[in-house]
């Protein structure tokens, strides 16, 4: 090995060595993630576009043009996440699961990239680039959003990487081609995957460079704006961008179907200043919702810890800066739109979880922030521990992952013996409910229906083709697609379809309301399964402690039938 590839491993390794722990949480973060990775039981309706494009897209050989699964071309989002969905079907097979696991390991990543993002904010300070991966990987929102095939967890990890770049440049004041890469490819990955968001996010880079241009702070150098521009590293960001994007455009002349402009900026803007307010508190809400284990401890903290708080700002102003301005930016763009998702603040959260970290870490030094995060975290063990044996008896699976609860809760009590282990615990504790023990309760309470009306059809008739839904959302027919890997391709039927329209099929997937129209078309009734029940605290209690939960639950919920008959000769 000649002298530069010799010095080019030996970077590697002392990366490797600077990141295993946060490394760590990242592949536990994907463990976790990947138990119940294949459960219908929570699939997100969005799903049905990236994998009834990817499957139309294979089947009529055009790579270019996303289509609906009616066959009319979706041209409001770039090709980046259709790609993704169709590369990894083409390679791995159809599966709910291979869907989704490419949208796992971008959130893996974005652990990992919210760790090192951490280290260039708070440099030196390892106990709090482990804690931000721990709170990110905790985030509710972001362990949902990795475990769909939606371009979302794409698209935070894009504007992450971006946001590492410009922290690198603005806070570490690094130059050269490396923190430049990272901020433009992660901006031209942002608009190949979801739009218009990376040119935000590329307005809010120059916005800040500019800023920071005409002041010093904190001792270090100004910024120069064009620390954040070289050919080589604004070209590639460009192309990764026009790959996603020039597509779309070129296939709009002759394509029906919404455009991007429509669907990301004129069709979503609010129509009134106090709509707009009200989007606003609508944020507000959404952002106290996912961040509350830690925003009640930094509560905490403010009244048992306010000099420790009020020095972290003062020594690392710029730092903090960055992460409240960007959260701001996204703050102020979709309160002025006319639709409310939580998930659009996302790309604010691994920055946030970086700040947060910083002042969490600080706070730990106070006995009543640990004792408080301690208390939590024994709550969450112990209920986790009751539900697993109450459920034993029914279903070990469901057992086994809820104790996985109390004892993924350990593990981050002992990854470090140092002062923010009572955070690490609290923050794995609740990952694991995220990840796991709640998919498993989902997953046990409202399977469903999906999985076995496909492996029933399939074994009555291997080659059957002719299936339809009945009075069920379009999701229901997107999941039989992939579920069944690409074998069944039912139709959508209305609930007040005809005895006539039910009979063109062999196959048919229907609520309860339409068992006589079935069985007067000449089919097999049989139930595959109920509608997910209500429950409530007390239900749910009632649930657990009866003689044959099971049972219980089997009355609980309108049930899904499934009509069969031969094919016809």
């Amino acid at each position: 090995m000649d002298e530069a590839g010799s010095g080019r491993g030996a970077r590697l390794a002392a990366s490797l060595r600077a990141d295993r722990r946060i490394l760590l949480v990242a592949l536990l973060f994907f463990a976790l993630g990947a138990v119940w990775l294949g459960s219908a039981a929570h699939y997100h309706g969005d799903e049905r576009y990236y994998t009834d494009a990817a499957l139309r897209m294979i089947e009529r050989h055009d790579p270019w043009t996303p289509v609906y699964a009616s066959g009319v071309a979706r041209l409001n989002k770039p090709l980046g996440t259709y790609w993704l969905v169709m590369a990894t079907f083409l390679t791995a097979g159809v599966s709910l699961f291979l869907a989704r696991l490419p949208f796992l390991i971008a959130g893996a990543l974005l652990v990992w990239l919210t760790g090192r993002l951490s280290r260039v904010m708070f440099p030196g300070e390892r106990a709090i680039e482990l804690l931000a991966a721990c709170i990110v990987a905790a985030d509710v929102e972001i362990v949902t959003l990795a475990r769909r095939s939606t371009p979302d967890i794409l698209l935070i990890l894009a504007a992450t990487a971006t946001l590492y770049g410009l922290a690198r440049i603005m806070i570490a004041g690094e130059t050269g081609a490396a923190p430049r890469a990272w901020t433009w490819i992660g901006a031209g990955a942002a608009i190949a995957t979801k739009g218009g968001l990376g040119l935000v996010v590329i307005a809010f880079a120059f916005a800040s460079a500019f800023v920071l241009s005409r002041k010093k702070g904190e001792g270090a150098k100004p910024v120069r704006v064009r620390e954040l521009v070289s050919p080589m590293t604004v070209a590639i960001g460009v192309a990764i961008a026009l790959a996603g994007l020039l597509p779309g455009w070129l296939v709009t002349a002759h394509a029906t179907g919404p455009t991007m402009l429509e669907d990301q900026v004129s069709a979503r803007l609010v129509d009134s200043p106090v709509a707009a307010l009200k989007q606003a508190a609508n944020y507000v809400e959404s952002l106290v919702r996912h961040f509350a284990p830690w925003l009640a401890l930094l509560l905490l903290a403010f009244f048992v810890a306010r000099p420790a708080l009020r020095d972290r700002w003062r020594s690392h102003k710029r730092a903090f800066a960055l992460a409240l301005a960007w959260t701001a930016v996204l703050f102020v763009v979709f309160s002025f739109a006319n639709t409310h998702r939580g998930r659009y603040l996302a790309p604010a959260h691994p920055i946030l979880s970086c700040a947060l970290a910083a002042w969490l870490f600080d706070a730990a030094r106070a006995a009543s922030v640990r004792i408080t995060a301690r208390v939590v975290t024994a709550l969450i063990a112990l209920v986790a521990l009751f539900a697993a044996l109450m459920l034993a008896r029914v279903d070990v699976a469901v057992a086994v992952s809820l104790a996985v609860v109390a004892i993924t809760a350990w593990v981050g009590w002992n990854l470090e013996r140092d002062g923010a282990r009572d955070l690490r615990a609290l923050a794995f504790a609740i990952l694991a409910v995220a990840a796991v023990g709640a998919e498993a309760v989902r997953d046990f309470v409202g399977p469903s229906p999906v999985r076995a009306a496909c492996a029933r059809i399939l074994a009555e008739s291997p080659t059957a083709s002719h299936t339809a839904t009945v009075g069920f959302f379009e999701s229901t027919a997107s999941q039989m697609r992939v579920v069944s890997g690409a074998r069944l391709d039912p139709d959508v039927l209305p609930a007040d379809a005809t005895r006539a329209e039910i009979g063109l099929f062999g196959a048919v997937l229907a609520t309860a309301a339409i068992r006589s129209r079935m069985e007067e078309s000449g089919f097999r009734v049989e139930e595959i399964g109920r509608v997910e029940p209500d429950l409530t605290i007390a239900s749910a209690w009632r649930w657990l402690t009866s003689p044959d939960p099971r049972a219980w639950l089997a009355q609980k919920g309108e049930p899904v039938l499934l009509g069969l008959r031969k094919a016809r000769r």
